[in-house]
């Protein structure tokens, strides 16, 4: 296989591809942390293109997942990768707001209205949104 999807490494254990896509400084150093981790291996993707473009070279590693720059990464970009490869799990890092946005490709079963309602009960926002909650806003419930 030519790029990624997790294949086995010596010793059985699974190697995988992550495509740091962008030179941005927030992804090189990402991607520089990322370089000793074992059973990672780690390339770099030029975001000179256009992002169907970019998520056709992007195709071609296979990676198991696409780190990128939210501020500076096309707009575009993450639906056209997702579109492409759609088992990818796609990793926006944004150091400002010090946050990552994980978008993965699970899917839900959404054949009937009580399908739709099963996945919107159980999303739960404070454990997407990565804090918690009151404690974050003063205890009181939001109130300050």
């Amino acid at each position: 296989m030519a790029g990624g999807r997790a294949r086995a490494e010596g010793g059985g254990r699974q190697l995988r591809t992550v495509a740091l896509f962008g030179g941005s400084l927030a992804v090189s150093s990402v991607g520089a942390s990322l370089q000793g981790c074992a059973g990672l291996r780690v390339l770099a993707v030029s975001s000179d293109a256009s992002a169907a473009a970019a998520a056709q070279s992007l195709a071609a590693l296979q990676p198991d997942v696409v780190l990128f720059d939210l501020a500076t990464a096309p707009s575009d970009f993450a639906i056209a990768l997702w579109r492409a490869q759609p088992g990818v799990l796609l990793i926006g890092i944004d150091l400002l707001a010090d946050r990552a946005l994980v978008l993965s490709g699970q899917h839900a079963r959404a054949h009937t209205t009580e399908d739709l309602l099963q996945v919107i009960q159980g999303h739960d926002p404070e454990q997407v949104a990565g804090h918690g909650g009151a404690e974050k806003r003063g205890g009181s419930g939001g109130q300050t």
